[in-house]
């Protein structure tokens, strides 16, 4: 795919093939040698289908959904809504997408119509280096490559981690070392995200597109107290994913801060919680995801 394809057009257009019924045929992989559909898509294009059915004046701000079974890409996927409830300030969808027959992914979702609020309050963004003075992460992983001292395992890691990288969006990490580390630190991380290309004036197409993001680094989090991780070969999934949208007005097209943290990995399941920041340092979106990891059996 071409870097400056507008992912607006390549991935969120759906084939309305009945009133509640929708078809993608533009699908992504999360990890380019699984063959699986990457998660976010889903949610992305879960989230266009369900706007279908709801009037215009009333904007997305929580969805729930789970991964039943991994998607793949060489196959359609359906999406079928189910309009639980239209009412005067909130409207209910219920989402499933479907392949061959079988339900891979379920999600239900709320939206409401925008109100003023009766109060207001936030934490404050993270203090960190503006996307302006981070590097993308693409050029960080090639200069790590380039480097003729370091071990042949380590090089092919970042070579896969490479191949790897969205080519729908820009991803900037503040702290560069996120790709090389070798000794255990606390389970978070930030990076700076936006979209490639112009997204447009339809401020619900950017809900979806950053649905379509969030489901970006949330297990690489966890990953960042267990770096024997890095060399052995594993198996990580997203499980399930929630998304709040606080506020409806934001450029998912210009930079904004992704923040991840774990707060606890166990049982061979991790939870971690993420937030989005615009520049102006307005929390915008929260989620929250379980994701499975495993070693893998070689």
């Amino acid at each position: 795919m071409r870097s400056d394809e507008d992912i607006s057009k390549v991935f969120l257009d759906l084939e309305k093939l009945d009133r509640n019924l929708f078809r993608s045929r533009h699908l992504l992989p999360g990890l380019p040698t699984t063959g699986r559909v990457y998660g976010g898509l889903v949610i992305g294009q879960s989230l266009v289908s369900a706007l279908e059915t709801v009037p215009d004046e009333f904007h997305v701000h929580s969805l729930h959904c789970y991964f039943i079974k991994a998607g793949d890409i060489k196959m359609p996927i359906l999406y079928q809504v189910d309009p639980l409830r239209d009412g005067g300030s909130f409207c209910t969808r219920s989402v499933k997408a479907i392949q061959d027959g079988d339900a891979i992914y379920v999600c239900i979702l709320s939206f409401h119509k925008q109100e003023a609020p009766a109060i207001e309050h936030q934490c404050e963004i993270p203090r960190v280096k503006p996307p302006e003075e981070c590097r993308d992460a693409s050029n960080i992983l090639q200069d790590i490559i380039k480097k003729s001292d370091l071990d042949d395992r380590i090089k092919q890691k970042c070579q896969e981690k490479l191949r790897a990288l969205p080519t729908t969006f820009e991803m900037r990490p503040v702290d560069e070392k996120i790709f090389l580390r070798l000794q255990p630190s606390a389970p978070k991380l930030c990076f700076w995200v936006k979209a490639k290309g112009i997204i447009g004036d339809d401020q619900r197409l950017h809900h979806c597109v950053a649905a379509y993001i969030s489901d970006t680094g949330m297990i690489g989090a966890a990953l960042l107290p267990h770096p024997h991780m890095f060399f052995q070969p594993n198996l990580t999934l997203s499980l399930d994913h929630a998304i709040w949208f606080h506020r409806f007005g934001f450029a998912i097209d210009d930079w904004m801060l992704y923040e991840a943290e774990s707060d606890v990995a166990a049982g061979g399941r991790t939870f971690i919680k993420g937030r989005l920041w615009d520049k102006q340092g307005n929390l915008v979106v929260s989620t929250a995801q379980e994701g499975l990891v495993r070693l893998s059996r070689l």
